[in-house]
This record gives structure tokens, sequence and C-alpha cells, in this order.
């Protein structure tokens, strides 16, 4: 009976006394959760600032969208269907004009000039480029 009660007295001594009312903090443990919830606060403010910088990218892109859609209905309302009418252009609505209006011509004069000229500059690069004098 004496070892039980030894032993008994050793198991109670052995715990820790618990103190009512006594909060156990450790400074570096607050500090550390200060400043994460400090970061997490601006974390929070820049995702924030982000969304709303998307948000006014797509405001700005659809008040275009808007005003296209509104320019081709303006179109639409004013000459009709407007790829109704780029298809009568290329079938040749216009074809008796540009022949003789003579932009045909222009065009085909401006064309030679080109040519010309790219051939001059061929003759050009071959008049100032090195001699060879190794053959």
């Amino acid at each position: 009976m004496k070892k039980t009660f030894v032993i008994v007295a050793a198991i109670l001594t052995a715990q820790p006394k618990a103190v009512l009312g006594v909060i156990v903090s450790d400074p570096i443990v607050e500090e550390a959760t200060l400043q994460k919830n400090f970061f997490d606060q601006i974390k929070y403010a820049w995702e924030q600032t982000q969304w709303a910088d998307k948000l006014t990218t797509l405001h700005h892109t659809l008040s275009t969208v808007r005003g296209q859609l509104d320019t081709a209905n303006h179109v639409r309302q004013a000459i009709g269907d407007p790829v109704a009418a780029t298809a009568r252009i290329d079938n040749g609505l216009f074809s008796d004009f540009l022949q003789n209006s003579g932009i045909g011509d222009t065009l085909s004069e401006l064309a030679n000039i080109t040519q010309k000229g790219a051939e001059l500059s061929t003759v050009i690069h071959q008049l100032f480029a090195p001699i060879d004098t190794s053959a």
C-alpha cells in the first residue's frame, strides 16, 4: 500500500499544475500571426485591384464592340447589307466604270514602274558590291 501511495504521489507531482485564468502566449508566434494577417489583407486588396482592372478592360472592350455594332447597324440601315454590297462590287457592279476610268491603265503603269525600280535596285547593288580579287 505504501508503494501504491508513492506511485500515485509521484504521478500527481509529475503532472503540471493547471492554473485557471493564466494564458500562455508566445510573442514570436503572435508577431508572425499579425504579419500573416497583414499580408493576407494586402494580398486581398491587391487581388481586388486586379479584378477591378480586368473589369475595366472588359467594360472598354464591350463598349468598343457595342460601338462597332451600332456603326454596322447604321450602315445596314443606310445602304442595306454590307456583305451583299461587297459581293455586288466583287461581281463587277462597277466593272464598266473601272474600265472606262483609266484606273486599270494607271495600275498597270505603276506595276511596270515598280518592276523597273526593282531591276535598278539590283543593278545598283551589283555596282557597289565588293570586287573579288581572289580569282
